[in-house]
C-alpha cells in the first residue's frame, strides 16, 4: 500500500518559472508515523510550537509573527535530508501557468490575472493528470494506494472535492485509476506533518527552477519516481512530468523543452 500526499505550488503568475506544480510525496506506510515524528521533534529542537505549520514561505502564522530567517532556512534544510534519507518517491505535474490566466486592465498597466473558470478547468485536468501518474506507478510497483489532498483553495474547494469524488470509482476518460482504492481524502496541513514535509519539497523543486537561488534538486535526485536508476533521465515522464505532452505550437513546445533540461540540469548539478 502507498500513499500519496499532494498539493500544489506556484498558482499565481511567475516570470521565473511559469508553470505550477501539483502532486507529491509517495510514501510507505511504515514511512508515515517515523517521518511524522521527525518533523515534531525538529519543531522542539527549534522551540517551534508542535501545532504551528512549516511551510516554504516564511508566513505569519496567527499573527504570531514569521519565523526568524535562519530558524526557518535550517529546519527546511532538515526537512530535505529526512526526505532524501528516506524511502519517498517524488511525482510531480507541472503545466503552464497561462492556460488559467487572462490579460486585465489594472490601474494604468496590464497585468496576467487568474480567471476562475479557467483556473477550475485547468486543475481538474491537472489532477486528473497527477493521479494517471500515480496509478500508473502504483501498477508498475504492483502495488496499491490512496491519496490525500491538502485543502484546497477557498475558491476552488467546492469545485474541486467535487471533481475529486467523480473520479472514484470509474477513473478518468484515459485511465480507471484501477490501483487508486479509495476517494480522494482531503486534510488540513495544519493537522499532516507529511503534508508540511511534503509543502517544503515543492516549494524546493519550485524555488530551484526559478534558478533565483539557491539549488535544492541534487538533495532531491534519488527520491523521483525513476523508471532506470542507471538514467536519472528517465525520471522525465515518471517522477517530473510536464502537460501537454504533445503541445500544439513552437513557443510552447520551446517552454516545455527549456523546463525539462533546466530540471535536469539542476538536478545534475554536483552538492557543494
Amino acid at each position: 500500500m502507498k500513499v500519496y500526499f499532494i498539493d500544489e505550488t506556484n498558482t499565481t503568475n511567475n516570470t521565473q518559472m511559469e508553470f505550477v506544480i501539483f502532486g507529491g510525496l509517495v510514501v510507505e506506510p511504515e514511512e508515515i508515523r517515523s517521518a511524522s515524528i521527525a518533523l515534531l521533534e525538529l519543531k522542539q529542537k527549534f522551540g517551534i510550537k508542535k501545532e504551528r505549520p512549516i511551510k516554504w514561505p516564511n508566513v505569519n502564522w496567527k499573527g504570531e509573527g514569521i519565523l526568524d530567517k535562519n530558524l526557518h532556512a535550517q529546519i527546511k534544510n532538515e526537512i530535505l535530508k529526512i526526505v532524501s534519507k528516506s524511502k519517498f518517491r517524488i511525482i510531480v505535474n507541472l503545466t503552464p501557468q497561462f492556460f488559467y490566466h487572462s490579460s486585465k486592465l489594472v490601474g494604468s498597466e496590464i497585468k496576467q490575472v487568474i480567471d476562475i473558470d479557467k483556473q477550475e478547468k485547468e486543475f481538474g485536468y491537472a489532477i486528473n493528470l497527477t493521479f494517471e501518474n500515480f496509478n500508473q506507478y502504483l501498477k508498475e510497483t504492483k502495488d496499491c494506494g490512496f491519496v490525500i489532498a491538502d485543502s484546497f483553495a477557498q475558491n476552488l474547494r467546492e469545485s474541486m472535492v467535487e471533481h475529486c469524488l467523480s473520479l472514484f470509482p470509474k477513473g478518468t476518460n484515459r485511465s480507471e485509476l484501477e490501483k487508486i482504492v479509495y476517494p480522494i481524502i482531503e486534510l488540513k496541513n495544519e493537522y499532516s506533518p507529511i503534508h508540511q514535509i511534503n509543502d517544503v519539497v515543492l516549494g524546493a523543486i519550485s524555488y530551484s527552477l526559478m534558478e533565483s537561488g539557491h539549488n535544492f534538486l541534487p538533495i532531491l535526485k534519488n527520491n523521483f519516481w525513476c523508471r532506470d536508476p542507471q538514467n536519472k533521465e528517465t525520471i522525465i515522464d515518471a517522477g517530473f512530468n510536464i502537460y501537454p505532452s504533445v503541445p500544439r505550437n513552437l513557443g510552447l513546445k520551446i517552454s516545455l523543452q527549456k523546463i525539462t533540461d533546466k530540471f535536469l540540469t539542476n538536478l545534475n548539478e554536483k552538492k557543494g
